[in-house]
């Protein structure tokens, strides 16, 4: 299984982006912790538990991805209805 990626600069993100990043660093966290839980535990119950709850965490990153997604397509609109400056120097003298 491929570690998901950690997220990108928050600041770069729109409002939208910014709470589901946010969310998905949260999980990514509970991740580890159950990552570092697997690799201790000697109960085969236990660890089934895990691997559960670990498949269960990365679905959650997954739509959390396709979120983020999702949400910039739609503002990707926005920025390029921004006007472009071309020429707007001035040369001297």
């Amino acid at each position: 299984m491929t570690e998901p990626q950690p997220s990108i600069r928050i600041e770069r993100l729109s409002p939208e982006q910014q709470t589901l990043a946010k969310k998905r660093d949260g999980i990514l966290l509970s991740r580890k912790r159950v990552l570092a839980d697997l690799e201790t535990s000697k109960s085969p119950l236990f660890r089934r538990n895990l691997e559960f709850g670990l498949e269960f965490l990365d679905r959650q990153i997954a739509e959390l991805d396709r979120a983020l997604v999702l949400a910039g397509e739609q503002a990707a609109p926005t920025a390029q209805r921004l006007p472009v400056r071309r020429g707007s120097r001035k040369s001297p003298g």
